[in-house]
């Protein structure tokens, strides 16, 4: 299973709410899960609402509406993912 291999080396995980089969609190979930097992960072990204929602260490989870981009904090701070593509649908 993808949580019992995380490490302290994974930064940021993204998964994108696109898939009719995948329901919502099931991806807070998974996203909430790879934040406790390791991962600095996590983001879910909802193509539909335009809302990314933002998993962080010691954090709690907010969302963003309507932003062409979302950038990462601590270690990867810099990296900036645009969005403007995964709203139109790719």
């Amino acid at each position: 299973m993808l949580l019992s291999r995380l490490t302290q080396k994974t930064l940021v995980c993204c998964q994108t709410n696109k898939s009719p089969s995948n329901s919502l609190p099931e991806l807070q979930k998974k996203c909430a899960g790879y934040v406790e097992c390791g991962a600095l960072e996590a983001w879910l990204i909802d193509p539909k609402t335009k809302t990314v929602e933002v998993y962080r260490a010691n954090q709690a989870r907010f969302a963003l509406k309507n932003l062409t981009s979302v950038a990462a904090s601590g270690p990867l701070s810099g990296f900036v993912l645009d969005l403007t593509r995964i709203w139109a649908g790719l």
